[in-house]
């Protein structure tokens, strides 16, 4: 195992080196990144002006412009290079708390773990770019640390921080709440016995609640969830939307393959036990439905073909065949989660959080799988030697390719 992690390590450096280098030299700006570096070099030069298209609240361009600001006095740091650089090393805290996390939940390769979080297609090329994505997941990672260690009141801070980078990430403040909260909890049907509780409960989660309140506030105040006004007609507030839902599923099949051949034979968990096998059966049929009658990609943004997912979705779409083909992985997808085993059963709330995650999204971005996708891979059962080498090499490949794509104008993520 120890010679395991230390390959692990060795290929983590080297592709993190190897990446860093061809990426942080291209000056070419992509897509978020004209909003993102914009605000980040306004405030390195103490201009607190917002981009009219900044949908987030400002927390992670002003701790990039606060280092820049104070490096400067040292070096000349206002350059998009630097920027990404610097978002690198923010983005590289998530994978140490990801670390710090499966060593905790004892993962017996917990650099492989690392490694196949890392190599995850959908995430990788964003690590060397200035997007908020991966940045976010750092507070998350340390907050969810920090609440198995029994840490309430820095979990709350933190996982409030993360609200502050990207809004939505008000779904995981609830899910970390809940998860206290039946971590704790003896089901007694003795009044007193929950009344107690339900004090001591409130007392451990009181900065969650404030970061609630705070959240509330800011919504109330801003008239909606995006920042930016001249952007609220493409993040429309309090709406829901299943087309995160379909290409969810679809990359999950596509990310994890070998998960998914390794969990086939795995499936006579779901025909053994009924409950599972009547949710399993009711999702199927939903998801079925809903696609091939209902779904229509409509947000202009999923239109542009220069992006690959909205290729996808443009060939999931494009005929009553290929939704029908489209069912496939998304099947698949179903069959492999309802056939996986979580270390602990507490462990599987994160899955209607996850869908709340995405659901009022009508712009449909594989970027907003990560977190998901980065627990299912953290909570899962331990996986052979062979699916999880196998899963490196597949997403070791995927990666190379969507990273040489991008710096080659061929293709965005």
């Amino acid at each position: 195992m120890k010679k395991t992690n230390f390959l692990s390590l060795i290929l983590l450096g080297t592709v993190i080196l190897l990446a860093s280098f061809f990426s942080i030299k291209d000056p070419t700006l992509y897509v978020d990144e004209t909003v993102h570096y914009k605000v980040i070099e306004n405030f390195c030069n103490l201009n607190f002006t917002i981009h009219p298209n900044l949908t987030n609240i400002p927390a992670y361009h002003a701790i990039l412009g606060g280092i820049c600001y104070l490096g400067s006095f040292i070096l000349p740091l206002n350059s998009i290079h630097f920027t990404r650089i610097t978002s690198l090393f923010l983005s590289l805290l998530g994978l140490i708390f990801f670390y710090l996390l499966a060593k905790k939940i004892q993962h017996k390769t917990p650099l492989f773990t690392v490694l196949q979080l890392f190599l995850l297609p959908i995430a990788f090329p964003f690590y060397f770019l200035v997007y908020t994505d991966i940045p976010a997941i750092a507070p998350i990672a340390l907050a969810l640390l920090l609440t198995l260690n029994y840490k309430y009141a820095w979990a709350g801070i933190l996982v409030t921080l993360s609200i502050a980078f990207r809004q939505n990430n008000f779904v995981w403040l609830g899910w970390l709440a809940l998860t206290i909260f039946f971590d704790g909890m003896l089901f007694k049907s003795n009044l007193k016995y929950l009344f107690q509780y339900m004090l001591q409960y409130l007392s451990k989660v009181s900065t969650f609640i404030l970061g609630a309140v705070a959240f509330v506030g800011f919504v109330k105040w801003n008239g909606g969830i995006s920042l930016a006004k001249a952007e609220e007609w493409a993040h429309p507030s309090f709406s829901f939307h299943l087309g995160n839902v379909y290409l969810m599923l679809v990359l999950f099949t596509l990310a994890f393959l070998p998960i998914v051949i390794a969990t086939i034979p795995k499936i006579k968990r779901i025909w053994n036990h009924k409950l599972i096998l009547s949710l399993f059966l009711l999702t199927c049929g939903l998801i079925t439905y809903t696609f091939l009658f209902q779904f229509n990609n409509t947000h202009p943004y999923n239109q542009h073909e220069f992006a690959v997912h909205n290729k996808i979705l443009v060939l999931m779409t494009q005929s009553f065949a290929s939704r029908l083909v489209s069912l496939i992985p998304m099947l698949l997808a179903l069959l492999t989660i309802f056939s996986t085993k979580f270390r602990r059963p507490l462990y599987y709330l994160m899955y209607p959080f996850a869908l709340l995650f995405v659901l009022p999204s009508w712009l449909i971005e594989p970027r907003y799988y990560i977190i998901p996708f980065y627990f299912y891979l953290l909570f899962k059962e331990e996986s052979s030697n062979l699916t999880k080498l196998s899963l490196i090499i597949w997403e070791l490949i995927g990666s190379s390719l969507l990273l040489y794509g991008t710096l080659n104008k061929l293709l965005l993520p």
